[in-house]
């Protein structure tokens, strides 16, 4: 119901973030009544990288994504790249959809999904073994917008992972 929704509508701030093989969507705003932050993360394989789909506040209707901030996102070889999204209501800036850039395997240390079952480091991060990380001469190295958060080189790198 639309009196439970909280006003303002609390933003989702998503970050970092690795989405791999998932059937439906790798990131998805899930209908959310306001936008969210997207920044820094990587999809591969998914049905769709990136679906920003949303719903207005009344709770009736889905429409394409709203208000949302995207930066440095990266996808590659996504059943779709991204869906379900009003460019012209959102702030996007420098991310691989927008800058019409084109991945190929030759831009990633490793795609090797077995990679991902290896055993995680002490603090839950994932282990440094190369999967979905920008290899040395990548076209998404410091083609990022500064956000504030710690890079190396002229300016962030494309998604999830900066390139060592």
């Amino acid at each position: 119901m639309a009196a439970e929704i909280p006003n303002p509508v609390p933003r989702n701030t998503i970050q970092f973030c690795l989405a791999v093989r998932n059937k439906a969507n790798g990131f998805y705003s899930n209908h959310h009544t306001g936008g969210s932050n997207w920044y820094n993360n990587s999809g591969y394989r998914n049905g769709s990288n990136y679906n920003m789909l949303n719903r207005l506040i009344d709770t009736v209707l889905d429409v394409p994504g709203f208000d949302h901030v995207m930066s440095n996102n990266l996808g590659y070889k996504g059943g779709k790249e991204i869906q379900q999204i009003d460019n012209a209501k959102c702030k996007l800036a420098n991310n691989y959809f927008d800058m019409n850039l084109q991945a190929t395997d030759a831009d990633f240390v490793s795609l090797d999904e077995t990679l991902l079952t290896a055993p995680r480091k002490a603090d839950g991060s994932l282990p440094d073994n190369g999967f979905m990380q920008l290899k040395a001469g990548s076209q998404f190295i410091d083609k990022g917008k500064d956000i504030g958060f710690p890079f190396k080189g002229k300016a962030p790198d494309l998604g999830a992972f900066e390139c060592k």
